[in-house]
C-alpha cells in the first residue's frame, strides 16, 4: 500500500510525460501505445477463440445496447444513458473487429443459433 497517494500520483505523472518537440520521445511514445494496443487486441482474441468468451462478449455487447435502438421515448435522460452505454459497446466492437473478425462472424452465428434452438 503506497503511504502518500497524492505523492505516488506524482512520480507517475512525471514518468508518463514526454517533451513532444523530442522526435525520440515521441517515437518511443508511440512504440508503447501500439504495443498497448496489440496487447488488448491479443487478449480479445483470447476471450474471442472459445464459445464461452464469444457468449460473453455477446452478452457484453447487448447490455450496451448495439443490437437496438438507444432511444426511451419520452425519457431522454435514460436515452442518454443508453447512448453512453452504446459508446463503450462500439469501442469494443471495434477492437473485435481488428482482433478477431471470424470469432466475431463465428460470435454471431452461434447468438443466432441460441436463440432459434427449440
Amino acid at each position: 500500500m503506497v503511504d502518500n497517494p497524492l505523492r505516488a500520483e506524482s512520480e507517475y505523472m512525471a514518468a508518463a510525460a514526454y517533451d513532444a518537440s523530442d522526435p525520440d520521445a515521441v517515437h518511443d511514445a508511440r512504440k508503447r501505445e501500439a504495443a498497448e494496443i496489440r496487447e488488448r487486441l491479443d487478449y480479445l482474441a483470447t476471450i474471442m477463440s472459445t464459445p464461452a468468451g464469444r457468449k460473453w462478449i455477446y452478452q457484453l455487447l447487448a447490455e450496451c445496447r448495439i443490437f437496438e435502438s438507444p432511444v426511451v421515448v419520452g425519457d431522454p435522460y435514460f436515452t442518454y444513458h443508453n447512448i453512453g452505454g452504446q459508446n463503450i459497446g462500439k469501442l469494443l466492437l471495434q477492437d473485435l473487429n481488428d482482433a478477431s473478425p471470424d470469432g466475431y462472424i463465428l460470435m454471431m452465428r452461434e447468438a443466432t443459433e441460441r436463440r432459434f434452438r427449440v
